[in-house]
């Protein structure tokens, strides 16, 4: 089958960028909102009835996609080129595995936050997305130097937690630099 003359870098953005933001909004501890689901479906229908358009999803961003294997993406081109599978046929099965994957996106993202919730207790848990997912190696210095006084009382529920005007404290004390 011959590949799609354009990518449809619009198109890819678009799916890759909304699937962040569903990912955000699962470490933030939100619901998934079913309509949005249906919404998002239908809006994949609309865009991937040009068949250019659907081939450069399906074939031009499998890596960052994950669409299909790389077995079942040779089987779709030759399926397609000798008229077993239709682009209506595939259209489908792209747009349910495209839906299937923002839903495990944010299942992904809302266990990494129902696991720092277990973990710091549900009464007073307040932490935002990117405080969950910042507690990462180099988050765990910092976290040992609050715990030995290096830094200023900057930490909440074993996470560093700092405004603008902490900085301007510690910068005001001589315990920041810039």
């Amino acid at each position: 089958m011959p590949m799609p003359g354009l990518k449809d870098n619009k198109l890819a953005n678009s799916i890759l960028t909304k699937n962040e933001a569903i990912y955000n909004q699962g470490l933030q501890g939100g619901e998934l909102n079913p309509e949005m689901l249906k919404a998002y479906e239908l809006n994949l229908e609309d865009q991937l009835q040009n068949r250019d358009a659907l081939r450069s999803i399906v074939f031009d961003y499998e890596s960052e996609l994950n669409i299909f294997s790389k077995e079942e993406e040779i089987a779709n081109s030759v399926a397609l080129e000798n008229g077993t599978l239709s682009y209506d046929d595939l259209r489908k099965s792209v747009v349910s595995r495209l839906v299937n994957a923002r839903k495990g996106v944010f299942n992904s993202a809302k266990s990494i936050y129902n696991k720092k919730k277990e973990e710091l207790g549900s009464e007073s848990f307040n932490l935002s997305g990117s405080q969950i997912a910042s507690n990462n190696d180099a988050t765990s210095t910092l976290n040992a130097w609050i715990e030995v006084g290096a830094i200023g009382k900057a930490k909440k529920f074993g996470y560093i937690v700092r405004s603008p005007k902490d900085r301007a404290t510690q910068k005001k004390n001589g315990l920041r630099n810039n």
